[in-house]
């Protein structure tokens, strides 16, 4: 005789509860992975939006209705006028990396047009450009800087090897060969190491300074400097006919004019500058006369 257990009754609701929990833990499981899939679609619709957007900018940037037509140059001669004008349409012609028109009046750089003019033409003293967005059209007015002065690297050069300067000390152009250089005075030393490629070096500005005013005293006083020497402080001033003053820039320079005057009156020299070699007046109030041909 066979004896049969009892079985416990299967319940629907345990056996639906099972399942449930299987497909919860299936899908935390799946979720990491759908996660990562919706980031990188959101990345690539960003990248492709930022594309789109980045093409359609530099379409509309190379838009005719948008370029620059017309650069006018004012101020200069008319060859540097000319030159100005060439170099702005050589920098406008290159795209800003190579997706976005530089020529666009609308977002044409001025402030880098005006950086690169100044590098490029050191005969500029000041430059404003204008940009007229109606007419497409850039102005550009300018100043050149005044060939005050003249400097040389050596003594015994050609004209044409030396430079001119500015009011400021400022060096700016190579001497032409027909240029009319007579009436300027002439600096040597000065920026340092002598050197043929002198251009956009500046005289020390408090020395050049100093030395004008003296050579503007001298003059009323009716002495002709024609010649500068400056090196560490000691100044040469060759004079006219053929004499030299010697003077120490470091110090008070606003007498010196003055000072002269009176040792060429008391050594009675006014008359007689032709028999000078020099006079030095570097060491306060001693000074030393120097005729020439005297011992």
């Amino acid at each position: 005789m066979q004896i049969f257990k009892k079985q416990e009754p299967v319940k629907i609701h345990d056996h639906f509860k099972k399942v449930q929990q299987k497909r919860r833990k299936l899908t935390k499981a799946k979720a990491p992975m759908s996660k990562r899939r919706r980031m990188l679609w959101k990345g690539i619709l960003f990248l492709s939006v930022l594309v789109l957007l980045t093409v359609l900018l530099s379409v509309i940037s190379f838009l005719n209705i948008l370029q620059i037509q017309k650069i006018t140059v004012k101020g200069g001669d008319t060859l540097l006028n000319l030159r100005i004008e060439n170099e702005m349409y050589h920098e406008l012609e290159h795209p800003f990396f190579w997706l976005f028109s530089r020529r666009n009046i609308v977002t044409v750089d001025v402030d880098d047009l005006h950086n690169n003019l100044y590098q490029a033409f050191p005969r500029i003293n000041t430059i404003k450009i204008k940009k007229h967005l109606f007419s497409r059209e850039l102005s550009v007015s300018i100043i050149e800087r005044i060939p005050y002065a003249l400097w040389c690297p050596q003594r015994e050069v050609l004209r044409e090897d030396c430079f001119y300067i500015d009011p400021a000390g400022y060096i700016f152009a190579r001497v032409g060969v027909n240029d009319d250089t007579s009436g300027k005075v002439i600096f040597y030393e000065g920026i340092g190491e002598s050197t043929t490629d002198a251009i956009r070096k500046r005289i020390a500005e408090s020395t050049f300074k100093k030395i004008n005013e003296i050579n503007k005293d001298l003059r009323k006083k009716g002495l002709h400097p024609s010649r500068v020497s400056v090196m560490d402080g000691n100044t040469q001033i060759e004079m006219q006919p053929n004499w030299i003053l010697k003077i120490d820039t470091n110090d008070d320079t606003a007498r010196i004019a003055d000072d002269l005057m009176v040792v060429l009156t008391q050594k009675k020299l006014l008359n007689a500058l032709d028999t000078l070699e020099y006079i030095d007046m570097r060491f306060g109030r001693r000074v030393y006369v120097k005729r020439a041909g005297i011992e």
